[in-house]
This record gives C-alpha cells, sequence and structure tokens, in this order.
C-alpha cells in the first residue's frame, strides 16, 4: 500500500472515531454521512475498530466509543499535556521579547506555575511549580477574568488581600474594576505589583470553545513605558495561538448533519 493510501486511511479511520465520539450513540448511516464516507468503507472501518476495542455496538443502530478508547485517555487530562506542549513556543517567546516568559492555570484560588522560560541574567522571583496570589499577576488577572461572576465574587469577597509594593490593588471594587477591563480586551499587565521593578504583560490561552485554559505572560525587570507593554502582544498572542493549535491542531470540518 502506498504511503498517500496508508495516509488516507489513517485519516478515515480518525475520522470515524472522532464521529462516534461527538455524536455519543450513533448509527451506520450517520457516521456515514458524517464522515462523508461510503457505507462500505464506513462499515468496514467501524469493524476494524470494535475488534480493537475502540468502538463498541451495543445494537444494529448504536455504536459509541469502547474500553480501549476510554483506556487510553484514562489518566490524562489537558493540564497532563499543556506544560510540554507550551514550553517550545515559551522558548521562542522568551528569545523574542528579551523577557522570562511564562505560563501558568488556576488551582486552589491562586496561580500554579507550569513553565518558566528563562532569559538573561536578571533573575525573576518565580518558579515552575510554585503557587502564587492571582489579584497582584498579569497572569492571575487573566485567569481571574476566566472565572464565573459567582466564583470571581466568592474571590473577592473572602480575600485579605495584601499590598507587596505601593502598586498592588488591593481594594476589592478596584480589583474588580480591573478584572473587568481585563475581560474586555483579553489582555492582563502587572506595574510593579508584585515586586518594585517587575512589570509582566500576559495573554489567555485558549480552549477550542473559546474558553480560558490558562494563561501566558512576559517578565522583565526595569522600565517598561504602556507603548511597550502593548507592542508585546501580538508575540503574546502569536505564541498563545501556537499553543492552542499544539494542543488542538486544525482539522478539516467534517460535514454536519
Amino acid at each position: 500500500m502506498s504511503a498517500i493510501r496508508t495516509s488516507q486511511l489513517t485519516d478515515r479511520t480518525l475520522d470515524v472515531l472522532e464521529a462516534v465520539a461527538r455524536l455519543g450513540s450513533t448509527s451506520l448511516p450517520e457516521v456515514q454521512a458524517h464522515c462523508g464516507l461510503s457505507m462500505a468503507t464506513a462499515h468496514r472501518i467501524l469493524q476494524s475498530l470494535i475488534e480493537r476495542g475502540f468502538v463498541m455496538r451495543t445494537g444494529r443502530a448504536d455504536y459509541r466509543l469502547g474500553s480501549a478508547a476510554i483506556t487510553l485517555a484514562d489518566g490524562v487530562s489537558l493540564r497532563d499535556i499543556l506544560a510540554p506542549a507550551a514550553r517550545p513556543h515559551l522558548l521562542k517567546l522568551a528569545k523574542q521579547t528579551k523577557s522570562h516568559a511564562h505560563l501558568g492555570v488556576w488551582k486552589d484560588a491562586m496561580v500554579a506555575y507550569q513553565v518558566k522560560q528563562r532569559f538573561g541574567k536578571v533573575p525573576v522571583h518565580s518558579a515552575e511549580g510554585a503557587q502564587l496570589e492571582g489579584y497582584c499577576s498579569a497572569l492571575g488577572k487573566i485567569l481571574l477574568s476566566a472565572l464565573p461572576d459567582d466564583e470571581l465574587e466568592r474571590y473577592l469577597d473572602d480575600g485579605a488581600f495584601v499590598a507587596l509594593t505601593p502598586h498592588t490593588i488591593t481594594d476589592p471594587e478596584q480589583l474588580r474594576a480591573e478584572i473587568a477591563v481585563v475581560r474586555s480586551r483579553s489582555w492582563a499587565a502587572d506595574n510593579e505589583e508584585i515586586a518594585l521593578g517587575l512589570r509582566c504583560v500576559a495573554v489567555p490561552v485558549r480552549g477550542q470553545n473559546g474558553q480560558i485554559l490558562a494563561a501566558i505572560s512576559v517578565s522583565r525587570v526595569g522600565p517598561s513605558p504602556r507603548a511597550e507593554a502593548t507592542a508585546l502582544l501580538p508575540l503574546l498572542r502569536d505564541a498563545a495561538e501556537d499553543i492552542a493549535a499544539t494542543l488542538f491542531p486544525v482539522r478539516i470540518q467534517l460535514p454536519v448533519l
């Protein structure tokens, strides 16, 4: 079998598997129409997947994911693959911006650092695996903006926001207004709110449905006027899109029934 034919068969098999996963309990005609295959090809692929346990058939018109597909993904979450997917893109971002680059997620009402890519000799006091309060960082503001309104209000009500520098936002009303701005423009800044001289800019990493999965930032020590901060946004957004594309490769859209 030629390489082209092998690639086509692989693509068709994956299309069928994705169709069963997307449609849930489905029938052979639905899979065939969804994937744009002949009935014979769809049936042959389904049979092969059934034999390997990736699909099970529980009735004449009832195909659904089988135990092999479930076992294959068991114990693996999106967060498990987020850091390795992001690391090369953050390394590139750090070099492009001549700044430290970070990726963080929201965990236990704090920012959990998943990736740190250093640049230069000027230290930034952050580390992979460390946690930081969300209210005082650009990463945290992005992740706070992703919370449902009720969760955000609980966070604002429960917080005893400590001033780490004279620039730290500690007033809940002011922080609420700051998060509203972040939601509207999809980027956040930290202007010496964690440490004097340290400035950061962050953007979200989004999933397939537009939900915020994580945030990435660049951090640098020293003067950083607003114009310079906003100039970093195209590079940050390109990196965020590259991370999302690594996690969710763009595929040809299948016809919808």
